[in-house]
């Protein structure tokens, strides 16, 4: 393990002490393409956040997508350098109608050659130049494994989902990948021992969780923001995709309670996605039609988060998801299924409520735990403002820096 970080994340005394005196850093992130998903917002904390007296911020971005134009361009920081590696034209526009579910058989063939011949080429010949005015490259995606190794300056690749079980012949050549980065960071302590069961030292891992400002989250969530429901309600802020996500489950679940003599509060579900009509129709053949409201995509979800009584989270699959961080600093009793990688690392200990996936009938006693027991509600609370302060922004600040020097310390810089 690189760069001073323990189990926990929290940076030790070695891994503050390495960074004192070191002159200011410039770090490059990149990523492919913005989406509206957990790692385009995790992005956006690390470059609001970053610690200007010790880096200078830049920003590449592969294919410039509607999503990026649009929402996520206009709220970068001033200070943050953008470059667009590919420029608008048919590549572009292929990938955008892919994202959205446009793109026939003949266009994704297309696009697949595109991406790994033209496109890549200019990606790798447009790195090469852009590295020379940085320090460190940060592959927030992990979508330039295959350049890993072969730039001037190091590599830190991120890992933002759980690794595999067994060693398949995917694990095994996603392993040889990984190796090639200067390091690869990994959110939580499960990621951490699922990669060293897999690779042993073969990867040089760091422990880097996503970093948020909780000062700034917090003054968002008091603002006010039309549509909110009068009555108590639950939350889900999560991609409408089923299979992953498990809006499913949650549905069915507050199915069950509704039916409940004086069951009152109302579920909001936050987000969009490729099942957001399906969601509407499962709702629907329910009877929830007056008892689950869609919000669609909330660029600035925290008012609805702060105001709930409940976040809850279905996921059959995670990493580390944002949303209970997020849950837990503004004071919403968080919920999720204990999925194998990120939520127990995050609620267990009595921050938040877990629960098995794909159990409607768990989810719904949660719920109704956290909504009818208000000393369960009232500890979740305590404990989950103390577990949060290893992701504010001071302690992922000095985390990055220790992994920074550590790197470049490792490439023979200084």
């Amino acid at each position: 393990m690189i760069g001073g970080s323990g189990a926990d994340g929290r940076s030790d005394e070695a891994g503050t002490a390495a960074t004192a005196g070191a002159p200011r850093r410039r770090l490059l992130f990149h990523i492919r393409q913005f989406g509206v998903g957990g790692i385009e917002n995790a992005l956006m904390g690390w470059l609001r956040t970053i610690d200007r007296s010790r880096f200078e911020v830049g920003l590449a971005v592969s294919l410039p997508t509607r999503e990026f134009v649009e929402i996520y361009r206009p709220c970068l920081p001033p200070d943050v350098r953008t470059h667009v590696l590919l420029p608008a034209g048919r590549v572009s526009a292929l990938m955008q109608r892919r994202r959205d579910h446009r793109l026939g058989m003949l266009g994704r063939a297309g696009l697949g050659v595109a991406m790994s011949t033209w496109a890549q080429w200019r990606v790798r010949a447009g790195l090469r130049d852009l590295v020379q005015g940085y320090d460190v490259l940060v592959d927030f995606d992990l979508t330039l494994r295959k350049v890993a190794g072969r730039l001037p300056i190091p590599m830190v690749g991120v890992r933002h989902f759980g690794f595999w079980r067994t060693r398949s012949s995917k694990a095994i050549r996603v392993g040889r990948d990984l190796a090639r980065y200067d390091a690869v960071a990994v959110l939580n302590a499960t990621m951490c021992a699922q990669a060293r069961t897999l690779y042993g030292d073969t990867v040089r891992l760091a422990l880097l969780p996503n970093v948020f400002d909780f000062s700034a989250m917090r003054a968002a969530g008091a603002a006010g923001v039309a549509g909110l429901p009068s009555e108590d309600y639950v939350v889900c802020v999560a991609r409408l995709d089923m299979a992953t996500k498990g809006q499913d489950v949650l549905l069915q679940a507050w199915a069950d309670l509704c039916a409940e003599p004086g069951w009152r509060e109302h579920l909001v579900l936050v987000g969009d996605g490729p099942d957001l009509g399906r969601a509407r129709e499962l709702a629907a053949r329910l009877g929830l039609a007056e008892r689950v409201s869609f919000t669609g995509l909330q660029t600035q979800p925290y008012p609805w988060i702060a105001r709930a009584r409940v976040l809850v989270l279905a996921s059959r699959a995670e990493g580390q998801p944002n949303v209970l961080i997020e849950a837990m600093a503004l004071g919403c009793v968080a919920i999720s299924t204990d999925c194998p990688v990120g939520p127990r690392d995050l609620l267990d200990g009595g921050a938040g409520l877990l629960v098995p996936p794909d159990d409607p009938a768990a989810l719904a006693a949660a719920i109704r735990r956290a909504l009818r027991d208000p000393q369960t509600a009232a500890a979740c609370r305590e404990r989950a403002a103390a577990a949060v302060l290893v992701y504010d922004a001071p302690a992922g600040n000095a985390r990055l820096a220790a992994l920074v020097e550590e790197v470049i310390r490792a490439r023979g810089g200084g």
